[in-house]
Order: C-alpha cells, then structure tokens, then sequence
C-alpha cells in the first residue's frame, strides 16, 4: 500500500496532499514502465522461444527424412546382397554343370583314342594288303578281282572312318576350348563377386565402393571376352590349317593306292 493510503486508512492528517499525489504519480508512472519493459521483454523471449521451437521442429523433420533415407538404403543394400548371393549360387551351378561337361569330354576323348588305335590297326593291316596286292596286279591282276575289291572297299570304310574321326577330334576340342575358357571367366566372375559382397556385408555405408567395383569388373570381364574371341579366332584358323593338312596327306595316300 503506499504512504498515502496508509495515512489515510490510519487517520493520519495529511499536510502536503499535491506532494503526496505527485510522488504517487511519479510511482505509478515508474511501475507502468517497468510493466511496459517486462511485457517487451516477455515479447522478445516468447519470439526467441518460437524460433527456437520452430529450428527444432525442422531438426525433427530433417532427422525423420535421413531416418526413412538410410532405412531405403538398408533395404536396397539388403536386396542387393540377396541378389549377389543367388548369382552366386547361380555360378557355383554353373561351374558344375561345366565340371561335368569337362568329365563327359574326357570320355569322348578316350573313345577318341581308342577308336585311334583302332584305326592304326586298321591301317597297319590296309598297308599289309596293298603290299600283298601289288605283285598279284603285275603278275596275275586278272586272276585276283577278289583281293583287289576287297583292298578297295576297305580303302573307302578307312577314309570314311578317318573323316569321322578328325570331324570328331576337331568338334570336342572346340567344345572342350569352349567349356575351359567359360569355367575361367565364371570362376573369375564368382570371385568379383565374392569380393563385392565382402564388401557390402560389413556396412550401410559402402554401397558406393561396392558399386565401383562392380563396374570395374564388368570392364575386366569385358576384357577378357574379347581376349576369348580372339583366342577363338587363333584356334579357329589352326584347325583350318590342320584340315587343310589332312586333306592333303589323304590325297597322297588315295594316290598311292593301286587303281583298278
């Protein structure tokens, strides 16, 4: 309460009332402006708090949209894994099938060689029997058409055979090229990829990294197919040649055989 309602509650006669009324004046305007400051302060405080409220309310935001962001890229990492594991497998299948291929190769290739032995059995004996026919041509050709048929007809199944076996030689050695070179660039492939999953495995934040590997071997893959094709090419054009030989040498002993 102040002096002069206290004065006036309590009796007490007051001798200087304009005094008095200009002191609470000067009291009551003092307090209006600290009302006035305090309200402006309050103000300015409340406008910091908004702010505030507001940098925190986008912080917020911010943080849920790099939450959702790397659980995508969780995701994506997780499917990418799953993906490199089945190819994975996927080539393991592969390499096995081709393992097999290989084994079923070695076999044909052992007929092959038996069906060669055969073969020089069968040309030790034509050798006997042109050796055999060439005396009975100068002295008694006309006496022996059996021997001489005979020579003939087993001239033109040795031909045939010898046709069928290079034939034979010439296809299982493309293919068994064509298997080996394959199994090479799976088992290449298999590691690439053995690796990029090493490195996606340990962390979200690898991706990228892994990413460029992968281009970096899809480009030495790249390089090595065109190595293959040009080995096909090489080993193309010798088994032209040996042909060619052969066919030669075949010639020379179709001459060489008595002509009836």
């Amino acid at each position: 309460m102040s002096p002069l309602g206290v004065a006036v509650r309590k009796g007490i006669p007051n001798k200087n009332p304009k005094g008095t009324i200009r002191a609470e004046r000067e009291n009551l305007r003092a307090s209006t402006l600290q009302l006035l400051t305090d309200n402006d302060t309050l103000r300015a405080s409340k406008v910091d708090m908004t702010a505030t409220i507001q940098a925190l309310s986008e912080d917020k935001d911010a943080l849920q949209d790099a939450l959702k962001n790397a659980t995508t890229d969780n995701q994506d990492l997780r499917a990418l894994i799953e993906t490199l594991n089945q190819k994975i497998n996927d080539l393991e299948t592969s390499i096995e099938a081709s393992d097999r291929a290989r084994e079923v190769e070695k076999a044909d290739a052992d007929k092959l060689k038996a069906s060669n032995v055969n073969l020089s059995k069968a040309n030790e004996d034509l050798e006997a029997r042109l050796q055999r026919a060439t005396p009975a041509k100068t002295c008694h050709a006309a006496s022996t058409p059996s021997l001489a048929n005979d020579t003939m007809n087993h001239l033109a199944a040795y031909n045939n055979e010898r046709d069928m076996l290079v034939q034979g030689i010439g296809t299982h050695t493309r293919y068994v090229q064509k298997e080996q070179n394959k199994t090479i660039a799976l088992k290449q492939c298999l590691e690439g990829i053995k690796a990029d999953n090493a490195i996606l495995n340990p962390s979200a934040n690898n991706h990228m990294r892994s990413f460029a590997l992968a281009a970096y071997n899809k480009a030495v893959a790249e390089a090595h197919l065109a190595h293959l094709r040009r080995a096909l090419v090489q080993a193309q054009a010798r088994n032209a040649a040996l042909e060619q030989e052969v066919a030669v040498h075949v010639q020379k002993r179709v001459k060489r055989v008595p002509q009836q």
